[in-house]
């Protein structure tokens, strides 16, 4: 019987049910640790012009203020929201 294991699928032998499998579970671990690092390319600080994305700069406007606006409103109930924010 074999039994496939994701994410590598790799086939274990269970004939013996008292098999110990955990130097090949470990053997897949030490394999992930060991891969290949994906490349990493320096932000230029606008992470929106980076990939080439229109309109970058207004995008980047709006995630800053969005982060205000968080920071703003941390710790506030709705209602103090509401009224920060101008809402009735």
């Amino acid at each position: 019987m074999h039994l496939l294991g994701a994410p590598n699928l790799i086939a274990l032998e269970l004939d013996d049910p008292h098999r110990d499998t955990s130097d090949v579970l470990n053997h897949s671990k030490r394999e992930r640790k060991m891969s290949k690092k994906p490349e990493v390319t320096e932000s230029d600080g606008n992470i929106f012009a980076d990939p080439g994305i229109a309109n970058a700069d207004e995008f980047c406007r709006r995630a800053c203020l969005g982060v205000q606006v968080m920071k703003l409103l941390k710790g506030c109930s709705q209602k103090e929201a509401a009224k920060l924010l101008g809402f009735k």
